[in-house]
């Protein structure tokens, strides 16, 4: 699955419509609607907005490959803390 088919699939799972996702980050619908279809990709401070607004952890959004990069950032991230 790429980023927009997670968008809108942790959408669908919350009950949302595209209109009530993009009022709750501050969208428009046809933006929301590029993402899903995969014209578009949204910027990181998006895509947190986004997982912020459907209460998801922000790494169900990405594709497998990338998740996994990012759990392993995020390790090596903490341990330099």
């Amino acid at each position: 699955m790429n980023v927009g088919q997670r968008i809108q699939a942790a959408r669908k799972t919350k009950g949302l419509t595209q209109k009530q996702l993009g009022e709750r980050v501050g969208l428009a619908t046809g933006t929301i609607q590029q993402y899903e279809l995969g014209k578009r990709e949204p910027k990181m401070e998006t895509l947190q907005k986004i997982a912020s607004a459907l209460n998801v952890p922000l790494i169900e959004l990405f594709p497998e490959e990338y998740g996994m990069k990012y759990l392993q950032y995020e390790e090596i991230a903490s341990d330099i803390k």
